[in-house]
């Protein structure tokens, strides 16, 4: 009877040694999971940036070509780096969304991680006090140093522990054990945290799966920047040419304007020249016109005078041949007069 006693008490002691080296193991553990939560985040975070800067760089291309070769139809490589821009831009999407998905998962393992960590130390503190009474109890039936080696193989600690030992700790106790009274708490305790072991193991795989896909739907992305940058230099490239004779056609054309403005200046000035010469002369022909009426006033007088003296001198030839001598010497006063009209006439 004392050695099925015994036998009872170490089986049961064999348990919660192994339950115990479990739940002292698990903060380790679940500290390990939580670092690796932690990574998963700083992956997911930069994988986001990458996708963000993939589709800001397929965006910034589009535009140049939009801006510097607008003139480009949508069937050409600029409608092409469009339309890879649009499917990048849905694979950006899916990633991110992915990515958002990864983080809200790791937010939770780490709440389940410290809310699992806080809950250990009850039901371990439970078990140490278990075992203690059991030690207890071996050593009143066997004896101190039967009771020694138990208690040296329940102190040894387990540094590896098996993932798969976290999944049911419960597991660790036989059927033979659900009628000690204490258990049904302790079981409860345990099967909490066997509870959140699993929900955080499976956050993190899923958190993995999606992780792992999207780096899937990067790779490719990054390959599509590449081709759409090459595309981008090829098409600038090849018009550089084109755009270089432009300039230098433009550069004509500036020089050739100048010429003309040069030439129109000139002609201008040449007009206005013209113009102030045409004015001077304008004056000039209302003075001229202004002589010719005066000289044609006095022409008349002058003809008129003329007239009359060569009539007074015919008349005063006339009189002189019936007359004297001092008749003649009038008449020939007249005639003179009259040449000297005449004379007149002629000079003016």
């Amino acid at each position: 009877m004392l050695e099925d006693a015994t036998r009872k008490l170490v089986h049961e002691r064999d348990s919660l040694c192994s339950a115990s080296r479990l739940l002292t193991a698990l903060p380790s553990v679940m500290n390990l999971l939580k670092e690796k939560a932690v990574r998963y985040s700083a992956t997911v975070n930069s994988l986001s940036k990458t996708a963000n800067e993939n589709a800001q760089t397929t965006g910034q291309f589009t535009k140049a070509l939009g801006t510097f070769l607008p003139a480009l139809k949508s069937g050409s490589t600029s409608g092409v780096i469009e339309h890879k821009r649009e499917l990048m831009n849905r694979q950006s999407e899916s990633a991110l969304a992915n990515a958002a998905s990864v983080l809200a998962i790791t937010d939770k393992v780490l709440g389940n991680v410290k809310s699992t960590n806080d809950t250990v130390g009850e039901p371990l503190n439970a078990l140490h006090a278990r075992l203690g009474r059991i030690r207890e109890n071996v050593k009143g039936i066997c004896g101190a140093e039967r009771a020694r080696k138990p208690e040296e193989r329940c102190d040894v600690s387990s540094k590896n522990v098996a993932a798969e030992a976290m999944n049911d700790i419960t597991a660790l106790f036989h059927s033979d054990l659900t009628s000690v009274s204490e258990f049904e708490k302790l079981r409860a305790s345990l099967v909490s945290i066997s509870t959140e072991w699993k929900e955080v193991t499976r956050q993190l795989n899923e958190a993995d799966k999606k992780i792992r896909a999207v780096e899937a739907s990067l790779a490719p992305i990054k390959k599509e920047v590449e081709e759409s940058k090459k595309s981008c230099v090829d098409v600038l490239t090849g018009k550089q040419g084109e755009l270089c004779a432009v300039m230098v056609h433009l550069d004509a054309l500036k020089k050739c304007h100048s010429s003309l403005d040069a030439h129109a200046n000139k002609a201008l000035c040449d007009a206005l020249r013209a113009q102030q010469r045409g004015i001077r002369t304008c004056g000039e022909v209302k003075t001229a016109h202004k002589d010719i009426r005066r000289f044609v006033g006095a022409s008349a007088k002058i003809e008129k005078a003329v007239a009359e003296s060569i009539e007074a001198c015919e008349t005063a030839k006339v009189v002189a041949a019936e007359k004297d001598e001092e008749a003649q010497a009038t008449a020939g006063g007249a005639c003179g007069h009259a040449e000297t009209a005449v004379g007149e006439r002629r000079r003016a």
